[in-house]
């Protein structure tokens, strides 16, 4: 796993190779610049060139004592931190190009269209990125992050759970899933509003699923961390019983709606204003026939009892 983290550093981010060794060597023993000259052959001349970009990155770590040591205590975390501060900084770039190009008055037309599950992660993930409101009419199987949403390991155990028992939109066999909690973690904690409206049968399938497979105690926590969560983050999920064909992720300028047919994923982003409305509009009709979660899990403890 460390070595497969190096390597996506080394291909996609442009780092070199020197830079890779120097962090390989910290996530075993932190060191000082002259204990890493003398593992990595790096001479003292340029070493400090190489940490100095690593601790610009937030890769490594520096002490303040005197020889400087230097680590590296989390590489995982270390990764998303730094995925995640290059992806914001895109979305930011991103953004701007698209201002100057309105400016000029260049056509860029209100929509885009969606071809598969990684370009819905991308655009979903810029989404949240520049927004505060959030509204999502979830496609059955499909459940609000917020069920799930945990530290990496306890989220990548439940994560893998249901990619193995089900088609999902993020594949765990790459840093999708990770970077999504990552970000609804720090969304959730930066006081994003979000609503939900879910399919009852999903959330039915997603506890049978960790009672099966977890056992009973871990159903009745998953089901106390749900309501804990939506209490503590302020959420909104309501309960419907039925299957909606699409999903619809809102923002208050934006609309992505995506169909997942038999694992093939194709969708729309739309920023026209009248689109945005009609399916806002749309989210508060479903929001009418739905019912608390609240009242979801009432529901369930009154029939275990049975």
């Amino acid at each position: 796993m460390r070595e497969e983290l190096l390597q996506v550093l080394q291909s996609e981010f442009n780092l070199t190779k020197k830079d890779t060794t120097i962090i390989s060597e910290l996530v075993k023993n932190k060191m000082t610049a002259e204990n890493l000259c003398s593992l990595t052959k790096i001479p003292k001349g340029k070493i400090y060139t190489f940490l100095n970009k690593l601790l610009e990155l937030k890769l490594i770590e520096k002490s303040s004592d005197f020889p400087a040591t230097y680590s590296v205590p989390n590489l995982e975390q270390k990764m998303l931190d730094f995925l995640n501060e290059e992806f914001g900084q895109f979305t930011k770039k991103q953004k701007r190009l698209t201002d100057l190009l309105r400016e000029e008055n260049t056509d860029l037309g209100d929509f885009e269209i969606i071809y598969d599950k990684r370009e819905f992660i991308f655009k979903l993930m810029e989404m949240l990125s520049t927004g505060k409101e959030f509204k999502y009419i979830l496609r059955y199987p499909a459940l609000p992050y917020l069920t799930y949403l945990a530290p990496t390991k306890e989220f990548q155990e439940i994560h893998n759970l249901i990619a193995k028992s089900r088609d999902a939109l993020t594949d765990s066999k790459d840093n999708a899933p990770i970077l999504l909690n990552n970000l609804y973690t720090k969304k959730f904690k930066e006081g994003s509003r979000f609503e939900f409206v879910v399919c009852k049968q999903a959330l039915d399938e997603f506890l049978k699923l960790i009672e099966n497979k977890k056992g009973k105690l871990a159903y009745k926590k998953k089901i106390s961390e749900i309501k804990s969560k939506i209490k503590k983050y302020d959420a909104s999920m309501k309960v419907v019983d039925e299957h909606f064909p699409l999903g619809v992720y809102l923002s208050k300028n934006k609309v992505i709606i995506v169909l997942n047919s038999s694992g093939a994923l194709t969708g729309i982003v739309h920023q026209k204003k009248e689109v945005v409305d009609f399916y806002n509009n749309l989210f508060y009709e479903m929001q009418e026939r739905a019912y608390p979660a609240e009242d979801y899990f009432n529901q369930i403890n009154r029939s275990k009892k049975k």
